[in-house]
């Protein structure tokens, strides 16, 4: 991740509370990019499915435009596994992608039979978004769902500010 070494920079020279904001600035960066690139998809991915691959494959915009919500998650989990490596807490990246595995294959075995391959696009969105939220259950990692938190209240706690002053 690009990000990373301004990452470590930051912590070590930031106090914490500055530190902090800097991070929900960067989680709210990768909500915004995340959304960008979800919009895209939603609003022109059956016709960038066309110009790629053709006619024969525009079954697969609705697989496409349901697993791009996987995006904001998924972003958060990378940003969150640089954080727990900056503390020293890797066994917490293994724990959980595992449990993860386990839930994504559960609901894989349980969607795919009734819905199809969008069963599979579901269970990725359900799992991303259970593992970015999984930070809030250990007192360790729990900072960062906070942080999580803060990034997608941002906008709104920066227009509340905004009127306070």
């Amino acid at each position: 991740n690009i990000i990373y070494p301004e990452i470590i920079k930051n912590e070590k020279k930031l106090s914490w509370g500055n530190f902090e904001n800097y991070l929900i600035k960067v989680y709210f960066s990768y909500i915004v990019i995340a959304s960008i690139f979800i919009a895209i998809s939603i609003v022109f991915g059956s016709k960038i499915i066309y110009i790629l691959y053709g006619d024969d494959y525009q079954k697969a915009y609705p697989i496409l435009s349901t697993y791009a919500f996987s995006l904001i998650p998924a972003a958060h989990t990378t940003l969150s596994n640089k954080l727990l490596m900056i503390n020293n807490n890797q066994n917490f990246i293994l724990m959980r992608n595992i449990i993860g595995l386990i839930v994504n294959l559960i609901l894989n075995v349980i969607l795919l039979p009734s819905i199809g391959i969008i069963g599979a696009a579901i269970a990725t969105v359900v799992t991303q978004t259970g593992i970015s939220i999984s930070f809030i259950l250990n007192p360790k990692t729990r900072y960062i769902a906070m942080i999580q938190l803060k990034a997608f209240l941002y906008p709104f706690i920066y227009v509340f500010r905004w009127i306070l002053k």
